[in-house]
């Protein structure tokens, strides 16, 4: 197995951070909201972000690093910007909530392009399945947003 170079390991590591991160908005969110299939939505993100968590450190650890140990700061601070982010309710939440999938999935592909030919196939096949999960994510909030459905409520 290749060795990845430190500036692509220490990419994946602040990715790692924001999936700590994503993990705990998500499910903020999810308390904060009050439409049910919103609701239900956030907390499905929430578990699917944990799990881009968890094999990302994984790949981390596989490629002869160890991940960041700022999981906790990065939750706390995550706590505070979620909670000024539903100062404006549903409509924050879900323009929040699209910016950052965007750059999620620009993060999984420019990490991915870079890894090419560096790693073996399953850990292409781990972020061809993160950047498949981001991509539903985005695609779902823009539709809900964009249909406004229950937004008001």
């Amino acid at each position: 197995m290749s060795k990845l170079s430190r500036k692509l390991l220490l990419s994946i590591k602040l990715n790692h951070l924001t999936e700590a991160g994503a993990t705990v908005i998500y499910s903020i969110q999810a308390k904060l909201v009050k439409n049910k299939k919103l609701k239900e939505k956030l907390q499905r993100f929430s578990r699917e972000e944990n799990l881009h968590m968890n094999e990302l450190n994984k790949i981390i650890i596989k490629y002869g690093s160890n991940p960041l140990p700022l999981a906790k700061i990065t939750k706390v601070f995550s706590i505070i910007f979620t909670l000024f982010s539903a100062i404006g309710r549903q409509r924050t939440i879900l323009r929040t909530d699209i910016y950052l999938e965007k750059i999620g999935i620009a993060t999984y592909r420019r990490q991915k392009e870079l890894m090419l030919g560096l790693v073996d196939n399953e850990t292409i096949e781990k972020y061809d399945m993160f950047i498949q999960m981001e991509e539903g994510h985005l695609r779902w909030l823009k539709e809900w947003k964009e249909n406004r459905l229950d937004i008001q409520k």
